[in-house]
């Protein structure tokens, strides 16, 4: 498949998206990066345990799209 020049800002904006998210991701699955607050009040431990695994989820169906896009732009992930 050959990929047209007008495509290739599209490609950027998915790649970009990409990388950003699986970042994201991977500092949720480490334990890191996410704080819980409801009305200005912060949730502990355990209620980022149970939201976690949701948050995380959700990130990678959003990279199963994007790389979707991806391959229907041509690339091999």
């Amino acid at each position: 498949m050959t990929m047209r020049l007008d495509q290739l800002a599209m490609l950027n904006r998915l790649v970009a998206e990409r990388d950003r998210l699986i970042v994201q991701r991977d500092l949720l699955t480490t334990g890191r990066g996410l704080a819980v607050q409801f009305n200005g009040a912060a949730f502990d431990a355990t209620v980022h345990n149970l939201v976690r695994p949701v948050i995380v989820g959700e990130m990678n169906g959003r990279l199963r799209r994007i790389e979707a896009d991806l391959k229907g732009l041509g690339v091999e992930i």
